[in-house]
């Protein structure tokens, strides 16, 4: 049975690797129709916007595509299915709380609406993972601790570790449905929002064929200025990760082709200004 909330605080402890928090029975989007993903979310605020749009109203854009497949749009949203993953410790009490009253409101009344503890990565396992919570230039704990990733990207990130569990982006996107579900998973709209911090640059390519064939809607924070020796939080040896930055933009210049051919189903957008916007 998946849990309702975040409140199993032991699930902070990394005593095992990912694997126990979504044990392998019982796919986690069976029955639904409808799924939203919110990888990296920090302290709930899209399932905010996605369960509550007349009192966020900015940022609905991200459920455009599940308002069209049924007839009331905003009004109809109870039935989505969501499930969120936020590493940071320092927002589980807000997420829990989210949950909760999401449920007890009647807002949320899908059978999967859970947010897990755990960072998102090419692969299972444990990570280390940093906060930016007093580092020059960061969100620290105003922004919730935003600017947190398994990339030592800013200076003084390395004073603050701490471990915690990773799950592989392929791993849960079979877990949806089941390892060879594709067909039940195209009878589900699928809109994921992926802000990650700088590891969408080794999750993304390691599980792009698993999204093509399971999300129809992928709304991507690039952060190539980690990279980048013109930004003023630069660390030099970022500097060796440009590769990774130039592959990830051919590897969504290829799903672009690869849908036009009929063999992705995923529309992707850019987010974060920084980064520019740009739409497909």
């Amino acid at each position: 049975m998946l849990p309702a909330d975040t409140s199993n605080t032991s699930l902070w402890r990394p005593r095992r690797a990912f694997a126990p928090l979504l044990p392998d029975r019982r796919p986690l989007a069976a029955g639904c129709s409808r799924v939203y993903i919110d990888l990296g979310c920090n302290d709930g605020l899209n399932l905010r916007r996605l369960f509550m749009p007349a009192v966020h109203r900015y940022g609905q854009s991200l459920f455009r595509e599940l308002d069209a497949a049924v007839a009331g749009g905003q009004s109809n949203r109870s039935d989505i299915c969501a499930i969120g993953f936020e590493p940071v410790p320092a927002n589980e009490e807000s997420i829990r709380k989210l949950v909760a009253s999401l449920r007890a409101g009647g807002q949320a009344r899908a059978q999967l609406l859970a947010v897990f503890p755990a960072a998102v990565h090419a692969t299972n396992g444990l990570a280390t993972f940093y906060l930016d919570q007093n580092g020059p230039g960061s969100g620290g704990a105003k922004y919730h601790n935003w600017g947190s990733s398994l990339l030592m990207w800013e200076a003084g990130m390395e004073r603050r570790p701490l471990r915690v569990p990773q799950v592989g982006l392929t791993y849960l996107l079979e877990r949806l449905h089941g390892v060879d579900a594709d067909a039940e998973a195209a009878r589900v709209l699928t809109v994921m929002k992926m802000d990650i911090e700088g590891a969408e640059y080794d999750a993304l390519p390691a599980a792009w064929r698993a999204v093509c064939a399971r999300v129809d809607r992928l709304f991507l924070e690039t952060h190539d200025r980690f990279f980048s020796e013109r930004w003023h939080g630069h660390r030099a040896e970022m500097g060796s990760g440009e590769g990774r930055v130039a592959r990830l933009h051919e590897l969504l210049r290829r799903m672009d082709d690869e849908r036009r051919a009929g063999r992705c189903r995923t529309r992707w957008t850019l987010l974060g200004a920084r980064e520019g916007r740009r739409a497909r």
